[in-house]
């Protein structure tokens, strides 16, 4: 495979949902900043944390997140994997 003209998955396009190359500590760090909101400006968090799709009631995609609403407060979290790596990730903004 050639790394420099492929993704994950060998498709040459973005996928929002596989195209994050990173390394865990940078990635740690976004995470924190977020959970904190550093970084980016407020009507930027709420842009990145609102509700955009509806998977069923009460269950929503936001920018780059997975979502429930209820009982509980919001968390977000998302995971996946590629070839020989695994990744899951739950945000709780509220109590950090």
């Amino acid at each position: 495979m050639d790394w420099k003209k492929t993704d994950w998955e060998g498709n040459r396009e973005f996928g929002a949902a596989y195209s994050i190359h990173t390394e865990p500590l940078d990635f740690a760090k976004w995470m924190m900043a977020v959970m904190i909101y550093k970084v980016l400006h407020q009507e930027s968090f709420n842009e990145l944390l609102k509700p955009y799709s509806e998977v069923s009631d009460e269950k929503f995609y936001t920018l780059g997140f997975f979502t429930e609403q209820a009982p509980y407060d919001p968390v977000f979290f998302h995971g996946g994997h590629n070839d020989g790596f695994t990744c899951g990730y739950v945000l709780d903004v509220e109590k950090k």
